[in-house]
Protein backbone atom coordinates (compact mmCIF):
# COMPACT_ATOMS: atom_id res chain seq x y z
CA UNK A 1 0.00 0.00 0.00
CA UNK A 2 0.96 3.64 -0.35
CA UNK A 3 0.30 4.37 3.33
CA UNK A 4 3.41 4.83 5.43
CA UNK A 5 4.01 5.38 9.11
CA UNK A 6 6.95 7.41 10.38
CA UNK A 7 8.99 5.87 13.18
CA UNK A 8 7.51 6.47 16.61
CA UNK A 9 10.07 7.96 19.01
CA UNK A 10 11.04 6.21 22.22
CA UNK A 11 9.89 7.90 25.44
CA UNK A 12 10.98 7.92 29.10
CA UNK A 13 8.76 6.59 31.87
CA UNK A 14 6.65 9.20 33.69
CA UNK A 15 4.08 7.12 35.56
CA UNK A 16 1.35 8.17 33.09
CA UNK A 17 0.17 6.73 29.80
CA UNK A 18 2.62 7.87 27.12
CA UNK A 19 1.42 8.81 23.66
CA UNK A 20 4.29 9.84 21.41
CA UNK A 21 3.44 11.67 18.20
CA UNK A 22 2.48 9.55 15.21
CA UNK A 23 2.59 10.56 11.55
CA UNK A 24 0.82 8.66 8.78
CA UNK A 25 1.15 9.51 5.10
CA UNK A 26 -0.70 8.43 2.01
CA UNK A 27 1.69 9.01 -0.90
CA UNK A 28 2.93 12.54 -0.06
CA UNK A 29 -0.22 13.61 1.87
CA UNK A 30 0.17 13.67 5.66
CA UNK A 31 -3.02 12.33 7.20
CA UNK A 32 -4.75 14.28 9.95
CA UNK A 33 -5.07 12.47 13.26
CA UNK A 34 -8.67 12.06 14.49
CA UNK A 35 -10.26 12.87 11.12
CA UNK A 36 -8.29 10.64 8.73
CA UNK A 37 -6.88 8.12 11.20
CA UNK A 38 -7.18 7.11 14.85
CA UNK A 39 -4.56 5.76 17.20
CA UNK A 40 -4.88 3.29 20.05
CA UNK A 41 -1.90 2.81 22.37
CA UNK A 42 -1.14 -0.33 24.37
CA UNK A 43 1.26 -1.26 27.17
CA UNK A 44 2.37 2.39 27.33
CA UNK A 45 2.35 3.01 31.11
CA UNK A 46 5.36 0.97 32.22
CA UNK A 47 8.92 0.46 30.98
CA UNK A 48 9.31 -1.96 28.10
CA UNK A 49 7.91 -2.22 24.59
CA UNK A 50 4.68 -0.35 23.89
CA UNK A 51 2.58 -0.31 20.77
CA UNK A 52 0.30 1.95 18.79
CA UNK A 53 -2.31 0.79 16.29
CA UNK A 54 -3.24 3.37 13.67
CA UNK A 55 -6.52 2.83 11.80
CA UNK A 56 -7.61 4.80 8.75
CA UNK A 57 -11.02 6.54 8.85
CA UNK A 58 -13.18 8.21 6.23
CA UNK A 59 -11.53 7.83 2.83
CA UNK A 60 -8.67 5.83 4.34
CA UNK A 61 -8.92 2.23 5.48
CA UNK A 62 -6.58 -0.33 6.95
CA UNK A 63 -4.29 -0.43 9.96
CA UNK A 64 -0.63 0.01 10.72
CA UNK A 65 1.18 -1.10 13.87
CA UNK A 66 4.20 0.58 15.36
CA UNK A 67 6.25 -0.13 18.46
CA UNK A 68 8.27 2.16 20.71
CA UNK A 69 10.26 1.80 23.91
CA UNK A 70 9.21 3.20 27.26
CA UNK A 71 12.68 3.69 28.73
CA UNK A 72 13.54 3.59 32.41
CA UNK A 73 14.89 6.63 34.21
CA UNK A 74 18.68 6.95 34.23
CA UNK A 75 20.76 8.35 37.08
CA UNK A 76 21.76 11.99 37.30
CA UNK A 77 24.87 13.24 39.09
CA UNK A 78 26.44 11.03 41.74
CA UNK A 79 29.16 11.64 44.35
CA UNK A 80 30.85 9.85 47.24
CA UNK A 81 32.39 11.53 50.27
CA UNK A 82 34.64 9.95 52.91
CA UNK A 83 33.08 10.13 56.36
CA UNK A 84 35.51 8.06 58.42
CA UNK A 85 37.69 4.95 58.51
CA UNK A 86 34.56 2.79 58.09
CA UNK A 87 31.95 4.99 56.36
CA UNK A 88 31.32 6.58 52.96
CA UNK A 89 28.39 8.87 52.22
CA UNK A 90 26.94 8.51 48.71
CA UNK A 91 24.54 11.14 47.34
CA UNK A 92 22.82 11.87 44.03
CA UNK A 93 20.28 14.15 42.41
CA UNK A 94 16.61 13.23 42.71
CA UNK A 95 15.19 11.72 39.54
CA UNK A 96 11.58 12.68 38.87
CA UNK A 97 9.23 9.68 38.66
CA UNK A 98 11.78 7.24 40.15
CA UNK A 99 10.25 4.98 42.80
CA UNK A 100 13.64 4.38 44.42
CA UNK A 101 17.34 3.74 44.04
CA UNK A 102 19.42 0.58 44.29
CA UNK A 103 23.07 0.82 45.38
CA UNK A 104 25.56 -2.02 45.08
CA UNK A 105 29.12 -2.29 46.32
CA UNK A 106 31.62 -5.04 47.07
CA UNK A 107 33.44 -5.68 50.33
CA UNK A 108 35.92 -8.49 49.85
CA UNK A 109 34.24 -11.15 47.76
CA UNK A 110 30.71 -10.31 48.95
CA UNK A 111 28.39 -7.91 47.08
CA UNK A 112 26.01 -5.77 49.13
CA UNK A 113 22.85 -3.97 47.99
CA UNK A 114 21.04 -1.05 49.55
CA UNK A 115 17.49 -0.18 48.45
CA UNK A 116 16.39 3.36 49.34
CA UNK A 117 13.97 6.10 48.38
CA UNK A 118 16.29 8.78 49.76
CA UNK A 119 18.81 10.74 47.66
CA UNK A 120 21.72 9.77 49.90
CA UNK A 121 22.88 6.96 52.13
CA UNK A 122 25.86 6.21 54.32
CA UNK A 123 27.61 2.88 53.82
CA UNK A 124 28.96 1.55 57.13
CA UNK A 125 31.16 -1.25 58.46
CA UNK A 126 33.69 -0.72 55.66
CA UNK A 127 37.39 -1.52 55.81
CA UNK A 128 39.72 1.38 56.69
CA UNK A 129 42.02 2.67 53.96
CA UNK A 130 40.04 0.99 51.17
CA UNK A 131 38.60 2.01 47.82
CA UNK A 132 35.04 1.01 46.91
CA UNK A 133 33.28 1.20 43.56
CA UNK A 134 29.64 2.01 44.26
CA UNK A 135 26.95 1.58 41.61
CA UNK A 136 23.61 3.37 41.84
CA UNK A 137 20.61 3.01 39.55
CA UNK A 138 17.03 4.18 39.59
CA UNK A 139 14.02 1.96 39.48
CA UNK A 140 10.33 2.42 38.93
CA UNK A 141 7.89 0.07 40.57
CA UNK A 142 4.75 -0.77 38.57
CA UNK A 143 2.26 -3.35 39.88
CA UNK A 144 4.88 -4.73 42.26
CA UNK A 145 7.55 -5.16 39.55
CA UNK A 146 10.79 -3.13 39.63
CA UNK A 147 12.16 -1.82 36.33
CA UNK A 148 15.80 -0.70 36.65
CA UNK A 149 17.57 2.11 34.82
CA UNK A 150 21.21 2.12 33.78
CA UNK A 151 23.65 2.26 36.68
CA UNK A 152 26.24 4.95 37.26
CA UNK A 153 29.26 4.30 39.41
CA UNK A 154 31.51 6.35 41.63
CA UNK A 155 34.64 5.52 43.66
CA UNK A 156 34.51 6.06 47.41
CA UNK A 157 37.35 5.92 49.92
CA UNK A 158 37.62 5.27 53.63
CA UNK A 159 40.35 6.98 55.61
CA UNK A 160 43.38 5.17 56.99
CA UNK A 161 43.39 4.51 60.74
CA UNK A 162 45.81 6.73 62.60
CA UNK A 163 48.51 4.75 64.40
CA UNK A 164 48.61 4.82 68.18
CA UNK A 165 51.99 6.05 69.40
CA UNK A 166 53.35 5.08 72.83
CA UNK A 167 56.50 6.20 74.60
CA UNK A 168 57.94 3.08 76.27
CA UNK A 169 60.84 4.73 78.06
CA UNK A 170 62.36 8.14 78.07
CA UNK A 171 65.94 9.00 78.93
CA UNK A 172 67.72 12.26 78.57
CA UNK A 173 67.84 13.11 74.82
CA UNK A 174 66.53 9.61 73.98
CA UNK A 175 63.16 7.84 73.78
CA UNK A 176 61.89 4.40 72.86
CA UNK A 177 58.66 4.48 70.90
CA UNK A 178 56.16 1.84 69.81
CA UNK A 179 53.04 2.10 67.67
CA UNK A 180 50.15 0.08 66.37
CA UNK A 181 48.89 0.20 62.83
Amino acid sequence: SDVSLANVSDVTYTGSALTPTTTMKYNSHTLTKSTEYTSVYSNNKKPGTAGVKLTGTGNYTGTKLAFFAVKTIDMGSLKAATKSTSQIKVSWTKQTHASGYMLTYKKGSKTYSVDTTSTSTTLSNLTAGSTYTIGVRTYVKVNGVKYFGTAKSVKGYTTVKSPTLKVKSAKKKQATLSWTK
